[in-house]
């Protein structure tokens, strides 16, 4: 999945971000973003996608249920 990170738009994911970062001694391949940020940030986006899919199986699930 490819993105960037101005289009999280993602409560926390924003609020990550929103942090100061300017202290960074991260190696320049990550700019300003810590390693360990970006990985938070993929584990949360992750995590929202699952719970998305799981409740629009959920909605399936219920719509197909009204048919018997």
């Amino acid at each position: 999945m490819w993105y960037c990170l101005c289009d999280i738009k993602l409560p926390f994911a924003e609020a990550l971000l929103k942090r100061d970062h300017s202290k960074s001694a991260e190696p320049e391949a990550y700019g300003w973003i810590h390693a360990e940020l970006l990985e938070e940030l993929r584990e949360l986006i992750k995590e929202d996608v699952r719970k998305t899919s799981e409740d629009m199986d959920a909605d399936d699930d219920m719509e197909t249920g009204d048919d018997f």
